[in-house]
Order: C-alpha cells, then sequence, then structure tokens
C-alpha cells in the first residue's frame, strides 16, 4: 500500500512539474536573469513533396525571471497553430512499451491580437496570440536594430544574443518572439511554468532543428539535460551538425503503422496523408548540456539506416512519457492487499450471519 501511494502522489508531482510547451531556441530572461533548459521533446514531420517542415517542440525552462521572452529562428514565415501535447504521447507509445500516456488536454483558440508597435528598422510581418502566448513574426535587415526592437519591447538583449542572431539575419531567415508571465501574484518561481504546445509549419529547402545556442547559454542548464527528437519523413533519415560532430543515439528507428500516422496527423491538425507506405520515423537523443554555437542539426535522407527499437524504457526524462507504470512487485504487493481484503470480507460476513442467526434462534426460544 505504501509503494501504491507512494506512485500515486509520484504521479501528482510529476503532473505539476512546470513544463512549457513552446517552440522556441532562444530563451530570454528579465533583466539578464538566467534560463536553463532541463529537458527537450520536439517533433519534425518533413514533406520532401512540397518542402514543408512541420516543428513541434516541448521543453522544461528553469528561471527565477518574472517574464520570458523567446526566439525562434525559421528560413520562411511559419504558420503558427495550437495543437496539444497528444502527438508526443503518440509517438512516446509506439517508440516504448507500455504504459499508455494521459489524455491530452483541450486545445486553446487562437485569437489574433496585435501586440507591439511597429519599429521603421524591423518589420512585423505577423501579430496574434496562439495557445496563450503572444507572438510576433519579424523580420529584420541587421542584428543591432533587432535587438533595439527586443528591448524596447521588454526582451533581455546582450551581445550574445546579437552575435546569435547574426547568422539567421544574414541569410533572410524570420525571426518569431514568443511571450508569456511566468509568476502569478509577482511571486517569482523557480521550477518552470506550463505552456500550450505550438506547431510552427514552414517552407524550407531542407529539414533542420535548430541547435545553435549563445554562447554559455548552456550553463544554466542542469547537468542531466536531455534532447529528444522525433523526425518523421517518407523515408529514413539520419543526422549531422553542420561543422561539428553531433553526440547523440538512435533508441528507435522504423516505420508508423497506418492507425498512428493517422491519429497522429490528427492530433496535429494536419490533413491525412494518401501514400501507401506510412512515414518512417527516428528518434535522436543528445545529452549534451553545452551546445554549439555555430551550427545546426540538418537530417539528410538515408536508406541504409539500421531498424532499431527500444526494448524498454530506459530512464524517466523527457516529457513525452507518461508516468511510471507498475511494476511486478507493485503488482504482488496489490494483489496480496486485495486478498486480504477479499478474506476480510468474508469474515465479516460469516461474523454476521452467526450473530443473526443466534439472535434469531434466541427469539425463537
Amino acid at each position: 500500500m505504501f509503494r501504491f501511494v507512494s506512485l500515486g502522489l509520484a504521479s501528482v508531482l510529476f503532473s505539476v512539474l512546470v513544463v512549457l510547451s513552446l517552440n522556441a531556441c532562444l530563451a530570454l530572461g528579465r533583466n539578464g536573469l538566467p534560463v536553463g533548459i532541463g529537458e527537450e521533446t520536439a517533433i519534425l514531420l518533413w514533406d520532401a513533396e512540397t518542402g514543408t517542415e512541420h516543428f513541434i517542440r516541448r521543453a522544461k525552462f528553469v528561471t527565477e525571471s518574472k517574464d520570458l521572452g523567446f526566439l525562434v529562428p525559421t528560413p520562411t514565415k511559419p504558420e503558427l497553430v495550437d495543437v496539444g501535447d497528444a502527438a508526443f504521447h503518440e509517438l512516446y507509445r509506439f517508440t516504448t512499451p507500455p504504459p499508455p500516456a494521459p489524455p491530452p488536454g483541450p486545445p486553446n483558440k487562437s485569437v489574433d491580437r496585435g501586440m507591439f508597435p511597429k519599429p521603421e528598422s524591423v518589420r512585423v510581418l505577423e501579430q496574434k496570440k496562439v495557445g496563450g502566448y503572444d507572438a510576433t513574426i519579424l523580420a529584420a535587415e541587421d542584428a543591432t536594430s533587432l535587438s533595439d526592437w527586443l528591448r524596447k519591447n521588454d526582451y533581455p538583449s546582450s551581445p550574445e544574443i546579437t552575435d546569435w542572431l547574426i547568422p539567421y539575419l544574414k541569410d533572410k531567415w524570420v525571426l518569431t518572439a514568443f511571450k508569456i508571465a511566468t509568476q502569478s501574484n509577482g511571486v517569482p518561481t523557480t521550477s518552470g511554468f506550463h505552456g500550450s504546445t505550438i506547431r510552427m509549419s514552414f517552407k524550407t529547402d531542407k529539414p533542420f532543428y535548430p541547435y545553435r545556442e549563445p554562447k554559455n547559454a548552456g550553463l544554466s542548464a542542469p547537468a542531466n539535460r536531455l534532447l529528444r527528437v522525433y523526425f518523421l519523413s517518407q523515408e529514413p533519415h539520419d543526422a549531422t551538425l553542420v561543422g561539428a560532430r553531433w553526440t547523440q543515439t538512435i533508441p528507435f528507428a522504423g516505420r508508423l503503422t497506418p492507425m498512428v500516422e493517422e491519429a497522429l496527423f490528427r492530433q496535429l491538425k494536419l490533413p491525412a496523408r494518401l501514400h501507401a507506405n506510412p512515414l518512417f520515423l527516428t528518434e535522436f537523443e543528445d545529452t549534451m548540456r553545452i551546445r554549439s554555437t555555430g551550427a545546426e542539426v540538418f537530417f539528410q535522407p538515408s536508406p541504409d539506416l539500421a531498424l532499431a527499437k527500444r526494448p524498454v524504457p530506459t530512464q524517466i526524462m523527457g516529457f513525452s512519457q507518461p508516468s511510471k507504470p507498475w511494476t511486478e512487485a507493485d503488482r504482488e504487493i496489490g494483489l496480496l492487499f486485495f486478498r486480504i481484503g477479499a478474506v476480510a470480507v468474508v469474515l465479516i460476513a460469516f461474523i454476521g450471519w452467526a450473530v443473526f442467526r443466534r439472535k434469531r434462534k434466541s427469539l425463537t426460544n
């Protein structure tokens, strides 16, 4: 019973862990306060026929800042859609043995709403409220102008952030800035916060994961930092970190089943595919605390990629993982208490019957 109660309490505590369900590559804390990125899980769905990448990411951020800002670089203007967390649970169930994940919460409705004034040197391509976030899609000619815009609109700025922006703006990429409050009643929190999961869909020449971070950004991350990427496409893909070696493992590689693919596209609010073969899924895991400051992860076709399958859950990390299942020992304890309870019920019933019979006999006499 103690272990059963412990498991119940653990699941409750896990459910209130503060998790940010946001596609963000650079987290910014007010007044320069550090923002640690502890765990990340991402879904990258690549449509080679249309040159479209669907990017969905969840991450756990730890900070004492009362506000957070997020910048997400993409080659072209993205579509922003609140999709919920069900797709992460779907892929976790598919790549990992049971138990099933808990059902997702209802999606939030997106409402367009303007937020920030438009500086002359920065073009605001779109402003909207999506999944509880204030999102602004930006284009700028130079990093200095964009840094000034960030500073004027309550996003922190620093020489490291400016350096991080330069290569993206040089390649004419756009930046999506997200903002959400991380405290209630003026009380800061050190555990992070919850947010909705946003799908970003955009055109690109080749699929990528925005891996680059500003200098020393990883110093605020915990030592057990984990990045998990589910990459889906029509054919097997491998990944490389351009300009450096990417230390990663592939715990799962194989095709989805038609039922899983149908559920996944429904959960991501995408039209169903009409192809005969389901998509190929490759799962990547990276545990680097300090990431490269000048490289992105790019994915390329790999017909000879070996199939892989994780035999059993190996770690309690990553936000696509549901609550911990019962072990055999837990089941044995539960069965023992069930048997004791059954014997107790039978014993009470027998005693009650005996007392009733004795009283009835005395009344008869």
